[in-house]
């Protein structure tokens, strides 16, 4: 089974080698412990991420082979350095950049840092699906039709819930006109290395967040590139950039560990496969709850519909106090358990049996709870976000902000997608958006940083 990395930085950790280098911990196990055995820095023979030639050039060609790539880029800042590297590798300043509503925030900061104009393309909806099915595909193809100056798009597939997107069509409609097509692919490093998954997006460079669904530590992400157009060496220029210039060899390791994992054991997926069909099974029989099962899904989200009987929020601390299950997301009318490789059957199982038996103690219907709607359609923007963002600004109350220009993001988190953008003129449906957001009780982030109050930054 190969580790590469990972293997020599268990050897050197245990040596008595006299560590004359950073970081000033030292191994010193009374003040490091174990978890910091591997923490080293680019020392000789465990090779340099920004300049890969040994150890870890090794595991970025194990990574395009296990994805099929014709190379593979490592991060320790996850997915978010990777979409912002790949924006602005791709992309010339000022350029049109079409994208799908539903992109998270690092896409629109990507955006902000090479000044390009966003074009968006609303979501795709399903009667009685309390959140978007993925992107819509013939708006999409619309509007690269309508303007041939579109050389860089991206589509986020799966979505939080799982939602896939056919990225195939849109992808040789680009590579027509000389353009990339980027996929956000932050939760589907599994798609596709088990004939259980769906296949990965067909797309120029697909970015996955292995620490998500596999088991490598939080914050290490791989981008898989498949096209001769992605340039090299604009790729690692913008790396160099969003990456730390001091990455972590314990998240390095942690990947080469997990990708090593993958490739040299067989059947590594079966006790998370198996679970998963397993509980597929037993959620399908639930009575008042119920399991979204999509046509175009991945199975490894678990997705309760909540019905009416209660809200997501209710149904996650009711598995939280009773049953000792944290859920990944809860909204108000479903929640998110996130599934991954580590999960067995018997974990499953523990989750299956706590959901059934709160499904058979719900009594009646206390009426659907108000789905929040993100206005769909491309923001007017009134200026540039950077320009917003250097105005002078004043805060006031939302309810006040009509008409007015926003100088800050404001995204509900989880997911973290952007209601508001800075520029971007605010209208009734956005201050509607973000109230029947914040009734709902979830959280409320603002960039730049600063405690939501119930107000809004706004240019003056």
């Amino acid at each position: 089974m190969q580790k590469g990395l990972y293997s020599k930085l268990n050897e050197y950790s245990s040596s008595d080698m006299l560590p004359m280098h950073m970081p000033g911990h030292k191994r010193n196990p009374d003040l490091a412990g174990p978890a910091l055995a591997g923490d080293i820095t680019e020392i000789d023979g465990f090779d340099d991420l920004h300049d890969p030639k040994g150890l870890i050039k090794e595991t970025e060609d194990l990574a395009a082979g296990i994805y099929g790539a014709a190379r593979a880029y490592l991060s320790v800042n996850g997915s978010t350095a990777l979409l912002e590297s790949a924006i602005c590798a791709c992309s010339s300043r000022g350029s049109r950049f079409l994208f799908s509503s539903n992109s998270h925030i690092s896409i629109w900061h990507g955006a902000e840092i090479n000044g390009l104009d966003p074009v968006i393309c609303p979501v795709a909806c399903e009667d009685c699906i309390p959140f978007p099915s993925g992107t819509d595909i013939s708006e999409f193809e619309r509007l690269l039709d309508s303007d041939p100056d579109i050389k860089l798009a991206l589509i986020t597939t799966p979505t939080y819930e799982g939602a896939l997107t056919d990225t195939s069509g849109i992808r040789a409609v680009l590579n027509e006109r000389g353009g990339i097509l980027i996929a956000d692919c932050s939760h589907g490093a599994h798609l596709g290395l088990d004939p259980y998954f769906p296949s990965r997006p067909d797309a120029d460079i697909v970015i996955m967040s292995t620490h998500k669904t596999l088991h490598s530590p939080t914050q290490t992400a791989v981008m898989a590139v498949y096209s001769d157009k992605v340039s090299d060496r604009m790729i690692r220029h913008f790396l160099s950039i969003f990456e730390s210039s001091s990455p972590s060899y314990i998240l390095m390791g942690g990947i080469s560990k997990a990708l090593g994992d993958i490739a040299g054991t067989p059947g590594i997926f079966d006790g998370w496969t198996s679970g998963l069909s397993s509980a597929r099974a037993c959620l399908s029989g639930l009575q008042k709850l119920s399991l979204w099962e999509g046509t175009d899904a991945d199975p490894s989200k678990l997705v309760i519909l909540t019905n009416g009987y209660l809200t997501g929020p209710q149904l996650a601390q009711i598995l939280r106090e009773q049953y000792h299950i944290e859920t990944e997301a809860a909204f108000p009318c479903h929640i998110i358990a996130m599934t991954g490789i580590g999960d067995t059957p018997d974990t499953l199982r523990r989750f299956c049996d706590a959901v059934l038996k709160i499904d058979a103690e719900l009594s009646e219907k206390k009426g659907i709870a108000e789905i929040p709607v993100l206005p769909s359609g491309s923001p007017l923007m009134e200026l540039t976000i950077s320009e917003a963002l250097c105005r002078e600004s004043l805060l006031i109350p939302l309810s006040e902000a009509e008409g007015k220009t926003a100088a800050e993001y404001i995204f509900p988190y989880p997911p973290g997608i952007p209601a508001v953008i800075p520029g971007q003129k605010i209208t009734s449906s956005i201050i509607k958006y973000i109230q029947d957001v914040e009734r709902a009780g979830c959280n409320i982030r603002i960039d730049p940083r600063r405690e939501p109050d119930g107000k809004i930054l706004v240019c003056s």
